[in-house]
């Protein structure tokens, strides 16, 4: 009985087993939730090229993905994502100039698979974005590197989004989906708020604020109807 309710309360947990390829040690790793506050969960040094985490499995840290960051300069840092799975034992290959890879388990092989393919793009942007603020290129050179971190960058998005319309039976394609920015989703998630928005936005003033009273309208015609049915089935107005 005791050996029952010991096991019970007991957390269930995932292992994270890192090893760096360039990253000094005594350097910090740490592991925080990749959502919109970016909160830190834990944090640990680099001990002969490898770290380790200890992941507790709750709601928190299944929730959204995990991230790993070590940043050593502006410059140069690293970051991967890591989908936490009950009683597993990930292994991340972690690196500054090179895709990380995480092995054992089926999402985040996905996810590994994803990474690689992303780092083919992102690693000929970053050098053309620092290029297009060196201030000792000319405003024309630093335009053409803008220009073509901004074409890799198309390419770039047009990869996320085929990834995750191929992935999205997975938590791995449903991250980036929900991830990326508005001009990729609205076709799938923009409202009638969203759409009067951008007629506003493009001096489509007329027409929006049209649309603005057809939608006040329609919500005034569904309250009646509601309240209307709540009459007659319950017999007393939601008024």
């Amino acid at each position: 009985m005791l050996v029952f309710a010991a096991s019970s309360i007991a957390q269930e947990t995932c292992k994270l087993l890192g090893t760096t390829l360039n990253i000094a040690d005594g350097k910090v790793i740490t592991l925080g939730v990749f959502d919109h506050k970016g909160t830190i969960l834990d944090s640990t040094y680099v001990k002969d090229g490898k770290f380790e985490f200890v992941i507790p499995v709750n709601e928190e840290t299944t929730y959204y993905p995990l991230s790993i960051t070590y940043v050593e300069t502006e410059r140069r840092w690293g970051s991967q994502l890591v989908f936490v799975e009950p009683g597993a034992t990930l292994r991340v290959t972690f690196s500054l100039d090179h895709a990380n890879k995480v092995y054992g388990s089926p999402l985040n092989f996905i996810q590994t698979v994803y990474e690689m393919g992303r780092y083919e793009f992102s690693k000929e942007i970053r050098p053309l974005r620092f290029a297009a603020r060196d201030k000792s290129l000319s405003e024309s050179e630093r335009a053409e590197k803008t220009r073509k971190a901004d074409m890799i960058y198309g390419k770039l998005v047009e990869y996320e989004q085929q990834f995750a319309y191929d992935n999205l039976d997975n938590l791995v394609g449903l991250n980036i989906f929900t991830g990326m920015a508005p001009s990729f989703n609205k076709e799938f998630i923009q409202v009638l708020d969203l759409y009067v928005f951008n007629l506003m936005s493009s001096g489509g003033y007329p027409v929006s604020v049209a649309v603005s009273m057809l939608k006040s309208l329609v919500s005034l015609v569904l309250l009646i109807i509601v309240n209307g049915a709540s009459k007659k089935i319950r017999g007393e107005s939601i008024l």
